[in-house]
C-alpha cells in the first residue's frame, strides 16, 4: 500500500465517489465468502423513547458500511449460491400517507436505480423470498443484536429449512478485517471528524471556569459539532468535573465544575458516518496545581510515548506494555508503593487499581470499532501486527481514588485520561486530532487568554468562532 496522502473531501467530491466505494465493499465482502453462505443484516430498530416519540435514528454499522442506506425497516442480503453473487434489499415500499409524517422512501425500485441492488423486495416478503434462498444455503451468517424481531424471524426461517442454530454465526465478524483497513476516502472523512471534535475541544476549553456546569460545557462542544456538518456526537459526551473523573463513563450531568478542580471531558463528533474520539483533562481555574501537573505529565508521557510507538509491524501487545511500564514507574517516582499485578504484593496497590483500561482500541464508522486485536496463523492466536490504513485510538489514564489510603493523600481524587485518534501509516503514525491543545503550558496559556476575553466583555460568552473553514 502505498503512503496515504490526507485531504479533506469536500461534499461532493465524496457524495460522487462513494457510490464506487460501496459497490467495492460489496464485492470484497461477497469475493470472501464461501460458497453457498447467506449473509443477512438487519437495518437498526427504531428505538421507543416515551410515548409515541422515538429516539433518533441512527442506521446499524454494516447496512451503512455496505449500502449507504438511511432508512429503518430494512435488511441487506448477501449471497453466494452456486457461485451466483447477489446483493439483495427488502426495505418499506412506498407509502404516500407514512411519507407525509416520516419523509420520502426510496421503496424497492429506488434501492435498486439508487443503491445498485441487483433485486430488491418489500420487507413484507423476508420470510418467504428468504426461505428460497437458504434451501439453497448450507451456512448462514447474521448480525446479533441489531433487530431482535428481525433476527428471530431469520432463524425462525432458517430452522424451517434445516439450517440448525449452530450453523448461524455472527454476521459482522465478516467485515472486521475489511473495515480495519481504511481507504483515502475513509481516511478524509475520519480527519474532517477528527478536525471538527478537536475544535469543540478547544472551545470547550476557552469557555471552562469556575462555576460552569457540566451540561453548559457539554452545550459548547455539541454546538460545535452541528455548525461544522457532524450528524451527531458519536457517542453520549462525557464532562466530568471533579471526582466524577474517576467514574470512567460517566455522562455529563449539573455538577457544577469547582475552583482548583480538574475537568474531564471525552467527547467526539460523528462526520459522514465516521467518528472521532477525544478526551482532554482540564483544570478548571485555568492553572494545574503542583500534584495535578505531576499526574498530568505522567499521563501525557505515557501517551506520546504510545503514540510515537504506532508504526507498521507493531501491536496492541506492546503498545499495551509500554503503557503499563510507564505509569507504573512514573508513579513510583512520584513515591506511589504499587506493583503491576495483585499476585506480586497481596494487598498492595496494583496498575488495575487506578489504570483499570487498555490503551486504546479501534476507530471507524463505530466508536469501538470491529476487528479482533489477535489472528490465528496455523491455529495459533498471535497478536495482530498494524497496517497502513488502519486508525486507533491512544487513550492512557489514572483514576486515584479519594478513599483509597495506599495512594498518597496530595493526589486522591486526581482523574485525567488524555486521548488522540491517530492513522498508522508507512512514514509512521498520524495524529488526526493534533489540533486539540493537550501540552500543559498550550492549556494555560489559552485558558489564560480567554479570561481575558472574559474579563475584557464582562461575561462568559462563546469566544472561539465555532464555524471551521472546511
Amino acid at each position: 500500500m502505498q503512503n496515504i496522502v490526507i485531504t479533506g473531501p469536500q461534499r461532493g467530491p465524496y457524495l460522487t465517489r462513494l457510490a464506487g466505494e460501496l459497490a467495492v465493499r460489496r464485492t470484497q465482502l461477497l469475493d470472501s465468502l464461501p460458497d453457498n453462505s447467506v449473509v443477512v443484516y438487519p437495518a437498526a430498530a427504531l428505538k421507543l423513547r416515551n410515548g409515541d416519540c422515538h429516539y433518533t435514528y441512527r442506521q446499524s454499522s454494516e447496512v451503512l458500511y455496505l449500502t449507504g442506506f438511511s432508512e429503518p425497516g430494512a435488511v441487506v442480503v448477501m449471497s453466494k449460491l452456486a457461485g451466483v453473487k447477489a446483493f439483495t434489499m427488502f426495505v418499506q415500499p412506498r407509502d404516500p400517507a407514512q411519507e407525509v409524517w416520516h419523509g420520502a422512501r426510496l421503496g424497492p425500485v429506488g434501492v435498486i436505480s439508487a443503491l445498485g441492488a441487483d433485486t430488491a423486495y418489500s420487507i413484507k416478503s423476508l420470510s418467504t423470498v428468504l426461505k428460497g434462498m437458504l434451501q439453497k444455503a448450507g451456512q448462514l451468517y447474521l448480525t446479533k443484536g441489531v433487530d431482535s424481531i428481525v433476527e428471530a424471524r431469520v432463524r425462525e426461517v432458517a430452522m424451517q429449512t434445516g439450517i440448525s442454530p449452530y450453523r448461524v454465526r455472527q454476521a459482522s465478524a465478516l467485515l472486521g478485517d475489511q473495515r480495519l483497513i481504511k481507504s483515502p476516502l475513509e481516511i478524509g472523512l475520519m480527519q474532517t471528524s477528527a478536525t471538527i471534535g478537536a475544535h469543540a475541544h478547544n472551545a470547550a476549553l476557552m469557555q471552562c471556569h469556575p462555576g460552569i456546569s457540566e451540561s453548559e460545557l457539554k452545550s459548547y462542544i455539541e454546538h460545535v459539532f452541528a455548525v461544522n456538518g457532524a450528524s451527531a456526537p458519536a457517542y453520549d459526551s462525557i464532562v466530568a468535573a471533579g471526582k466524577n473523573g474517576l467514574t470512567l463513563h460517566y455522562p455529563a450531568g449539573e455538577a457544577i465544575c469547582q475552583d482548583g478542580e480538574m475537568v474531564l471531558i471525552d467527547a467526539g463528533c460523528e462526520y459522514g458516518g465516521y467518528a472521532s474520539d477525544i478526551t482532554r483533562t482540564l483544570p478548571v481555574n485555568g492553572k494545574f496545581s503542583a500534584h495535578q501537573l505531576d499526574i498530568y505529565k505522567l499521563v501525557l508521557d505515557a501517551q506520546m510515548q504510545c503514540i510515537n510507538a504506532v508504526r507498521v509491524g507493531a501491536t496492541w501487545t506492546e503498545l499495551n506494555a509500554l503503557a503499563d511500564l510507564t505509569i507504573l514507574q512514573g508513579l513510583e517516582r512520584l513515591g506511589f508503593n504499587i506493583v503491576k499485578s495483585k499476585s506480586i504484593g497481596k494487598g498492595r496497590l496494583t496498575l488495575d487499581d487506578v489504570y483499570p483500561h487498555g490503551v486504546g482500541h479501534w476507530l471507524g464508522i463505530d466508536v469501538h470499532d470491529i476487528g479482533d486485536k489477535s489472528v490465528v496463523v496455523d491455529k495459533v492466536s498471535q497478536p495482530r501486527r498494524f497496517k497502513p490504513g488502519m486508525v486507533l485510538t491512544v487513550e492512557p489514564g489514572l483514576y486515584l481514588s479519594t478513599s483509597d489510603i495506599r495512594i498518597p493523600e496530595r493526589y486522591r481524587g486526581i482523574a485525567v485520561r488524555i486521548e488522540d485518534d491517530v492513522l498508522v501509516t508507512d512514514d509512521g503514525p498520524v495524529v488526526l486530532t493534533a489540533n486539540a491543545f493537550k501540552k500543559p503550558e498550550d492549556i494555560e496559556q489559552m485558558m489564560a487568554s480567554a479570561k481575558l476575553s472574559h474579563r475584557e466583555s464582562g461575561s462568559f460568552t462563546p469566544v472561539v468562532t465555532a464555524k471551521l473553514p472546511l
